[in-house]
């Protein structure tokens, strides 16, 4: 209620108006994007081009995983004109397969309607200089049904499970064979696709293995088990290194099954942890194949979500960029009645949620934070504006995608956990980021303090399960820090 303390927004103009004193467009580079070649990882370790591999490029990116963007075909030329203002050179349409299959009758078919849409939209924005960082799987995952089967689609695309693989397959190769009639150019040959994530947040199908179908637990077990196998040979072999002498009678090893969960109790737990990094790489290995056999010469990107160390492994021997996603107050729910959200202060927690994810950082590999926000209805939200870029400018990244949806053409009444064009904090913030970040005010620090996990330790006593030490994690507040 308005009353001498609270006053009602005025978000009737949330445009920022050109040579104003919000227009960052200066910040950003003249278009058409991919006009220096491809982005590839420069001779520091983070983006550059192929171009001048010596100049470390810097990103101010913007997920939105609300399409109705891409409903008003017509205006889109305005909104990229807006991203550009706002200090973004780059976006990243979080779920564009899910936007692309809507109107499918055929699984793994993308709609020709909503192509030519998408063709237009990336059109204009690689006219403005704009990069886009393509998703290729994220919740439909090339099914023409309800995407929201999400966990169970994760954890089949981990083994391997021959339908969720060829629709993964037929969307990937559905876009990166297409040619943009507005563009002439082939998405799998235009270097405005600055890299390609292959299955965002998979590794929530890890976090959730209770909720694995009937089927999806009986293909996993027999993977399980297949892998075993392979390890130790025989039961008895298990039996010991488990130290339980019942899994050597007869009929015991057919009857294991995987663990509802991935944790560091139980003999099972250090194998079942090197069992998935295994499944993980080879899945890795696939999807690269599926990309370059269709002629992607870019960069790839995957497991975005997980701190643990051994899903850090299969990023190191794997995914050329790390990306990450990381929230300070995630609500328990999206803007449902009932949802919660925590009220504490981020830096009462020597910012736990941008250390959690700067301790996935590799060496010598581009950084790129593909997810992050400071949630409302926080208290305390104003804190992200100066916490996290400046201490993401600090280390280096090559990029910052906050989620979502920071630019509007006019406002639709969505003041929301994550919706950030009419949420004034969310802009300020995201202001203070063009600068302390993309415009370079916070200096990349001088040196670095490198962490040496050895194989020996990453692989015994379930230390891959666990994250990075929380003490470890806190040098990165000080100076450069980094995963070897």
């Amino acid at each position: 209620t308005a009353n001498s303390e609270w006053k009602p927004v005025d978000n009737t103009k949330i445009q920022v108006q050109e040579g104003s004193a919000l227009d960052l467009s200066g910040l950003t580079e003249a278009g058409p994007a991919g006009r220096h070649g491809r982005l590839i990882i420069g001779k520091h370790g983070g983006y550059a081009f192929e171009d001048s591999p010596d100049v470390e490029r810097r990103f101010l990116c913007l997920t939105f995983y609300k399409t109705h963007i891409f409903s008003e075909p017509d205006r889109f030329a305005l909104w990229a004109r807006l991203v550009k203002r706002q200090g973004y050179d780059a976006v990243r349409p979080h779920v564009l397969e899910n936007f692309l299959m809507s109107d499918s009758t055929e699984d793994g078919k993308l709609s020709p309607e909503k192509l030519d849409i998408v063709d237009r939209s990336f059109a204009e924005l690689k006219a403005n200089g704009i990069y886009v960082n393509l998703t290729v799987g994220a919740y439909r995952l090339g099914f023409t049904d309800s995407p929201w089967k999400a966990n169970d689609y994760r954890q089949r695309m981990y083994i391997g499970e021959p339908k969720i693989r060829a629709n993964w397959q037929a969307v990937a190769e559905g876009m990166l064979n297409h040619v943009n009639p507005y563009t002439k150019v082939a998405w799998k040959d235009d270097p405005m696709i600055a890299t390609i994530e292959l299955y965002n947040e998979q590794e929530w199908g890890m976090c959730n293995l209770h909720t694995m179908s009937p089927n999806t637990r009986k293909l996993f077990n027999e993977k399980w088990r297949a892998w075993l196998i392979q390890k130790y040979r025989t039961a008895d072999a298990l039996a010991n290194a488990w130290g339980d002498q019942s899994l050597a009678a007869p009929g015991e090893f057919e009857k294991l099954e995987v663990p509802r969960n991935v944790d560091t109790f139980g003999p099972h737990a250090n194998d079942f942890g090197l069992f998935f990094r295994a499944l993980a790489l080879e899945e890795v290995a696939w999807c690269d194949s599926v990309l370059r056999k269709a002629g992607y010469k870019g960069l790839i990107t995957q497991f975005n979500c997980s701190k643990l160390m051994l899903d850090s492994a299969v990023r190191w021997r794997a995914s050329p960029v790390v990306s990450m996603n990381t929230y300070f107050q995630h609500p328990t729910s999206h803007n449902d009645p009932g949802s919660r959200c925590g009220q504490t202060s981020s830096i009462e927690n020597a910012a736990d949620y941008w250390r959690d994810g700067n301790s996935t950082k590799l060496s010598g590999r581009p950084f790129y934070v593909s997810e992050y926000n400071h949630s409302f209805w926080n208290q305390y939200q104003r804190e992200c504006g100066l916490v996290f870029p400046a201490y993401s400018a600090l280390q280096g990244y090559a990029a910052l995608a906050c989620f979502e949806l920071a630019v509007q053409l006019e406002p639709k009444n969505l003041l929301g956990d994550f919706y950030n064009a009419e949420n004034p904090i969310a802009r300020a913030n995201e202001f203070l980021s063009a600068c302390l970040y993309k415009r370079g005010d916070v200096k990349k620090a001088a040196h670095r303090v490198e962490l040496q996990i050895p194989q020996s330790f990453l692989n015994s006593n379930a230390n891959g399960n666990l994250a990075v030490n929380t003490e470890q994690s806190k040098i990165a507040l000080m100076t450069g820090f980094s995963l070897n």
